[in-house]
């Protein structure tokens, strides 16, 4: 199997980021899956995007082991819990961090940022970050509402370096509701910019998409450096769309990993950002509008801007 190919194989260096804004329930049950990955080389950012509730307070106090009973819908993922106390690091100046040695040799990171910068700003801070203070090679951002299967990772590292052309993956989602139901394969993109989810892939496939969704992303750092970060337009949603229709103007190769499990409980951070599935809808679609400016020729662009 591909998971067992990557452990004879380059292991570079992976920094998993993991989101959190007023949902350490979510959130630690997200981060005890990730603790059980069996790749062997990751550090783990946790960055709380100005929480105004007790998040920080709450992730703390799971490091230190206070916190015994997770409720999860995947116990053989969670527990039994990681062995605690972690050596969780908080980082309070990201801006003007500086790691010591000793510090860079952390597993577990906490950036708490005094405002909520919105999803695209909060990871591309942690990718800088990362990127001035650890030796990070891939980037593997993660919602903070997903349980990972333990082999999520090896099964991405090893596509990377099987094929090296491969610009940007994602794990298949599952629903967190209905375990052996995909949420999405991947998707591609239509001719007047909506998208159209893959809702099946083959056992140990790696599925070439051209649309990638980022609920499970994983960036090599030589794409991030080439072709840049997140897009910091948009508060919320629509960034990954924005890559792929950067990463289609560059003909990259963007893939769906089969075997790479993760289980969403779709649509969780949306609502806290959004009251009401009308607003939601509304504003996902303004911003599709505002995206498609960039990529459209303008009778085109003018075209849908009229008919949406």
């Amino acid at each position: 199997m591909a998971s067992d190919q990557v452990l004879s194989a380059i292991r570079p260096n992976v920094c998993v980021t993991v989101l959190n804004w007023n949902g350490w329930q979510d959130t630690i049950e997200c981060l005890e899956s990730v603790g059980k990955l069996q790749y062997p080389k990751y550090y783990v950012l946790i960055v709380d995007n100005g929480s105004t509730d007790d998040s920080i307070q709450q992730i703390e106090n799971w490091a230190k082991g206070k916190i015994k009973n997770i409720e999860t819908a995947f116990p053989e993922f969670v527990n039994p819990p990681l062995l605690k106390p972690l050596n969780l690091v908080q980082i309070k100046d990201v801006k003007n961090s500086n790691l010591t040695d000793d510090l860079k040799r952390a597993k577990w990171f906490l950036i708490t940022l005094q405002e909520n910068l919105g999803f695209a700003r909060g990871m591309n801070t942690a990718i800088d970050f990362a990127n001035k203070n650890l030796t990070v090679d891939y980037f593997y951002l993660l919602n903070n509402d997903t349980v990972v299967h333990p082999a999520a990772l090896n099964e991405l590292i090893s596509a990377f370096n099987h094929r090296p052309e491969i610009a940007a993956a994602q794990s298949t989602i599952y629903f967190y509701e209905d375990p052996k139901r995909i949420a999405n394969a991947g998707g591609k993109i239509l001719p007047w910019g909506q998208t159209k989810y893959y809702k099946t892939i083959r056992d140990d496939e790696i599925k070439l998409i051209s649309f990638i969704n980022g609920c499970a992303l994983c960036l090599p750092k030589e794409t991030i450096i080439k072709y840049g970060k997140l897009t910091e337009k948009f508060f919320f949603g629509e960034e990954d769309f924005e890559f792929s229709m950067r990463a289609k103007k560059k003909r990259l190769q963007l893939v769906v990993v089969a075997n790479s499990w993760v289980y969403h409980k779709i649509g969780a951070s949306s609502q806290k950002h959004w009251e009401g599935d009308a607003r939601r809808v509304l504003i996902f679609a303004l911003n599709r509008l505002v995206d498609l400016r960039d990529f459209y020729p303008v009778m085109q662009w003018y075209f849908l801007r009229i008919f949406s």
